[in-house]
């Protein structure tokens, strides 16, 4: 019970830290704490559990988390300044040498050739993640992810401008341009 105490003071600590509010909404029910339903879905997303599963192990360990279809509704309901101010209120240090870079992800393994002959519709499955990372610490700074194919560059000035504060030196591929050393001046 003294580990499960100490956990929440963390999770409260790092939200305290963000300045974010108590509840996920203004005039919303207010039955859930936002701590709630952040832990729970890091929780599902570090075991790789579904939401139902996810509901039924917190639910066992003694945590009172809401329903499924509420933990569902709720993980598309947070907006993307939440989560960029937790992982911003993580970082505690000030950043030496970062490296930015990024990569393409494919949303689904579903064959063209299968949705061809159901006749269904093809639809993009590409996203594009560029990640800023501490080369030191190992730890990711800021993250950008889009939907759509764009260059590499478009997201350096994204990155940098995100994080809390400027890194001394920041290292990049031959993708990028030379043109972005003016961005950490």
């Amino acid at each position: 019970m003294k580990k499960k105490a100490k956990l929440i003071k963390k999770i409260n600590a790092i939200i305290k830290r963000a300045d974010l509010p108590r509840y996920l909404h203004k005039y919303g029910p207010k039955k859930y704490e936002l701590w709630v339903y952040i832990f729970s879905l890091i929780v599902k997303s570090l075991f790789r559990l579904s939401y139902r599963r996810a509901c039924n192990l917190l639910n066992m360990l003694g945590f009172n988390v809401p329903s499924k279809s509420s933990l569902q509704r709720q993980s598309k309901n947070i907006p993307r300044y939440i989560w960029k101010r937790l992982l911003n209120a993580t970082i505690d240090f000030t950043p030496e040498i970062v490296a930015i870079d990024g990569t393409g992800l494919s949303r689904t393994s579903i064959s063209w050739y299968y949705v061809n002959r159901i006749g269904g519709v093809k639809m993009n499955s590409f996203y594009k993640l560029s990640v800023c990372i501490d080369v030191i610490k190992k730890k990711i700074l800021s993250i950008r992810l889009r939907s759509k194919r764009a260059s590499d560059i478009k997201d350096v000035k994204y990155l940098v401008n995100s994080l809390p504060k400027k890194p001394n030196l920041c290292l990049m591929d031959k993708g990028y341009d030379a043109k972005f050393a003016s961005v950490f001046a």
